[in-house]
């Protein structure tokens, strides 16, 4: 009997064994489906409290190389604080028309937008703006006409400037080439910059002693025609524009002996004797952190004050 009972107490064991190995791969099974369930649920569906991404339209008028440098700059910045804000970009538009639209669009369907060259933000001083508007890769707006001074944007309306005052300029290439007393100024036709540049060059140079004749050109020939006809004793400044970056080393290699410089980086590489920039991607990167102040961490616009460049 007590064999017996041993026995039944051994089949007991092995059955209770048995059931407890079958109770435990079965909550392991259910665990495993509710881990998976799980997670897909976080792949579906929002954290709570999280955001959708703010929606950002970012459009200019024309081409320019200073664009892509200072979008660039932007993206960086935005890339290193890893915020949720998506760009929709418009670029190298026909016309002013075109742009007009395309900032009404984003008037109607963004929280925010980027307006790029200085056609762009005197677009934007013609609207009524709603949204919060930042311009970039422009000039000073306190020079680009009497209408248009700093103190006049709307309280949703900065940004930042590449302006250096040409007086600065004018006198560093007197410093490196006190012998030149006049300059050939080349600025590009039509360019909404080109006013600025020669209108500032001039005034300077009054003010300096120094005589600067601006040149507005349309073609290459034309650019090429002006520096030939350049007396002895007279130097050449490259305005800013595409057209000059884009033809810098003919008109460079057409002036020959004649000292050449720029107020723009790329005719450096082409063999320019010295010129004046700035950093045009740390000023996108400048603007892509006033995005973040605004949109992420709620500053509002009119508590930042248009960037100025303080080393060029």
């Amino acid at each position: 009997m007590k064999e017996i009972s041993q026995k039944g107490e051994i089949m007991a064991q092995l059955s209770m064994h048995k059931k407890n190995n079958f109770l435990r791969g079965y909550y392991s099974c259910v665990c495993g489906v509710l881990a998976t369930v799980l997670f897909f649920f976080t792949l579906v569906l929002p954290s709570e409290g999280s955001e959708p991404p703010v929606e950002i339209g970012i459009a200019w008028q024309g081409e320019s190389l200073m664009v892509e440098r200072v979008l660039s700059g932007l993206k960086n910045a935005l890339n290193d604080q890893e915020v949720p804000i998506n760009l929709d970009i418009r670029g190298n538009l026909p016309d002013l028309d075109s742009l007009d639209a395309v900032l009404t669009e984003f008037e109607q369907t963004k929280q925010g937008m980027v307006v790029f060259r200085s056609n762009g933000l005197e677009l934007l001083m013609q609207r009524s703006v709603s949204i919060p508007a930042f311009f970039g890769a422009m000039t000073h707006p306190e020079v680009l006409g009497d209408k248009l001074t700093v103190e006049q944007l709307s309280e949703f309306v900065t940004g930042a400037s590449f302006y250096i005052p040409a007086k600065y300029k004018l006198e560093i290439f007197q410093q490196v080439m006190p012998s030149i007393q006049s300059y050939l100024l080349l600025v590009e036709k039509g360019h909404p910059g080109s006013y600025v540049d020669a209108r500032e060059t001039i005034q300077a140079a009054e003010e300096l002693g120094i005589h600067v004749e601006a040149v507005y050109f349309e073609t290459l020939q034309e650019a090429l025609d002006a520096v030939r006809m350049l007396s002895p004793q007279q130097g050449v400044i490259l305005g800013s524009q595409a057209l000059i970056m884009n033809y810098a080393a003919e008109i460079i290699q057409a002036a020959e002996y004649h000292p050449v410089f720029s107020y723009s980086e790329q005719p450096l590489e082409a063999g320019a004797l010295g010129g004046f920039t700035v950093d045009a991607v740390m000023q996108g990167y400048t603007l892509g952190r006033m995005l973040v102040e605004v949109f992420m961490e709620g500053t509002p616009v009119y508590e930042i004050p248009v960037f100025m460049e303080p080393q060029p």
